[in-house]
């Protein structure tokens, strides 16, 4: 729960105090120097690990020869990157409880289950797993210098799966993210019997590597650590050798690791002209980059100093996991994400904040000194 009240000459949440036209004094000189800052009209929401309900996986494929072992893979999986996004697991009770409420959604209902202590509750489904055989004839080839070279007869084995990774939010129950996944795994053996006889724990075995191959891509995982990474807020900014810097309230335990990137948000009033309604519309104002060991702080580095003047104390904060595609390219795995129902990457922290994500035009850059 955000608390917040006014108090003489700024506006405290939590015990950060945030001060109209104040000067930040808590960093020593050599730190650079501190940075006028304005503050946001609306207080940013506490910073906090988001709890999350992981539900048991569960296998709808049909293929039940397999049994479960391509789900508890997944399972294993999301568990991880679920830690590694800066949220936590928590109530591994409540799965029971929820399944039938699940349920109830996949089929168009609604639910009026209140669920408390955790803020968003992941699924996973596998919904295909198809195994294939190939068998190749004995044969024989020329090498380059003319001898005959003889190639075994031999089996080639193929693994599909395919899944789906949701995230619902809680407030109420309802789908907030959904992820398509699919991915194989082969390999071949040579052998003389053209049925390609293969015991089911290999069958197994290769399905449930192609279900973590798939679930670990990074076109998979970033958007989901992103969906469920926490949400800060800046506490100040500093100007180190001509380059700013900006201290927030994310920590290691929430995310913010060297290197990481980072994305800086701004809560805006605005009224539709027609309906002359009030919403609050996230803008992306700025992007850096998380950095350590400078004076024992994590802090936001951000290059473009146009960008850093849009920035306010009490903006919102998190990181951003992305991928070099120029350094990675997929081979034989193909995964997609639907887009979020309430707004790139934020959760249900901030699900009544809506508009464009695109960040604003940056004002002409200041004169260097």
């Amino acid at each position: 729960m955000n608390r917040s009240h006014v108090v003489a000459g700024g506006l405290t949440v939590g015990l950060l105090t945030l001060c109209v036209g104040c000067t930040p004094t808590n960093w020593d000189d050599p730190m650079g120097e501190p940075v006028e800052m304005q503050t946001a009209e609306f207080p940013p929401p506490e910073s906090a690990r988001p709890q999350v309900v992981l539900m048991k996986a569960a296998n709808v494929s049909g293929a039940r020869e397999v049994h479960d072992g391509p789900a508890r893979a997944a399972q294993l999986v999301v568990s991880n990157l679920i830690t590694s996004a800066g949220a936590a697991v928590v109530d591994r009770t409540l799965p029971r409880k929820l399944e039938s409420e699940l349920q109830r959604i996949e089929r168009g209902g609604v639910s009026a289950l209140e669920i408390k202590g955790a803020t968003d509750v992941v699924r996973v489904q596998i919904t295909k797993i198809a195994n294939s055989t190939q068998f190749t004839e004995a044969s024989s080839r020329k090498d380059g210098e003319g001898r005959t070279v003889r190639v075994p007869a031999s089996c080639a084995f193929t693994s599909q799966v395919a899944g789906t990774l949701q995230i619902y939010g809680t407030t109420p129950l309802s789908v907030r993210e959904t992820f398509y996944f699919s991915g194989q795994d082969s390999g071949s053996v040579d052998m003389n019997n053209s049925k390609c006889p293969l015991e089911p724990g290999r069958w197994l075995a290769m399905a449930e590597e192609a279900v973590r191959s798939a679930v670990a891509e990074p076109c998979l995982q970033n958007p989901f650590k992103n969906a469920l990474a926490p949400v800060g807020y800046v506490m100040e900014r500093r100007r180190i050798n001509g380059t700013d810097y900006f201290r927030t309230s994310l920590t290691p335990q929430l995310g913010a690791k060297d290197g990481e990137d980072a994305e800086i948000w701004q809560q805006r009033k605005e009224r539709d002209p027609v309906k002359g309604e009030t919403s609050i519309r996230r803008v992306k104002v700025a992007e850096g980059e998380f950095e350590d060991e400078i004076g024992g702080l994590i802090l936001v580095e951000v290059d473009d100093p146009a960008r850093a003047d849009l920035v306010q104390v009490g903006d919102l904060v998190k990181v951003h996991y992305s991928v070099w595609y120029d350094e990675y390219i997929p081979t034989d795995v193909t995964c997609k994400a639907t887009a979020s129902t309430t707004g790139p990457s934020f959760g249900p922290m901030l699900k009544s904040l809506l508009g464009s994500a695109a960040m604003p035009a940056a004002p002409a850059a200041r004169p260097t000194e």
